[in-house]
């Protein structure tokens, strides 16, 4: 469902300096290591497994690619942003963030996560933006993560509740 094999598929398209490390659940990994066997992209694709943390994976990458094919909200997006992590992601059709981004201003966004073209362009663009364009990006991404903390969430939340109990009071 998150779209690992359409990666795995885009990577193959891209220079060989270009590697992935790939965090998270392990349960099909005998499948990918495979797969990456078949598209000789071994020395480039490195598995982490499930990390307690994931702050070492996002600041030791240069961006975070989340092709889903379904994902309800995608918390792993607004994570990365969180981190001034560049992301390529699903469009809303796939990934309820993506109602809230906007592509080129804070995200970039894939029509069709099963065209491992389309993520390689996308990624080959990401990775040749500008310092100026990239650190907008950057920026942009981290403001919107800002706004969507737990924080920001539980204040939000106790305003409508207290909306929602003056109206009854009323």
């Amino acid at each position: 469902r998150k779209g690992l094999d359409t990666l795995l598929s885009a990577l193959s398209q891209l220079d060989a300096s270009v590697h992935l490390a790939i965090a998270g659940h392990t349960g099909q990994k005998e499948r990918y290591q495979r797969i990456v066997s078949q598209l000789g992209l071994g020395q480039r694709v490195h598995f982490l497994g499930s990390l307690p943390d994931l702050t070492p994976a996002y600041y030791s990458a240069d961006l975070m690619a989340h092709p889903t094919l379904e994902d309800s909200y995608g918390m792993v997006v607004l994570d990365a942003m969180a981190h001034r992590l560049p992301v390529i992601v699903s469009n809303a059709d796939y990934c309820g963030i993506s109602r809230e981004l906007m592509h080129l201003h804070n995200a970039l966004l894939l029509h069709d996560p099963h065209d491992s073209q389309e993520l390689a362009e996308a990624l080959r663009s990401l990775l040749s933006f500008d310092k100026d364009t990239l650190h907008c990006l950057k920026t942009h991404a981290y403001e919107f993560a800002a706004l969507r903390t737990w924080q920001v969430a539980a204040i939000r939340y106790e305003a409508l509740y207290q909306s929602a109990a003056a109206g009854e009071a009323s």
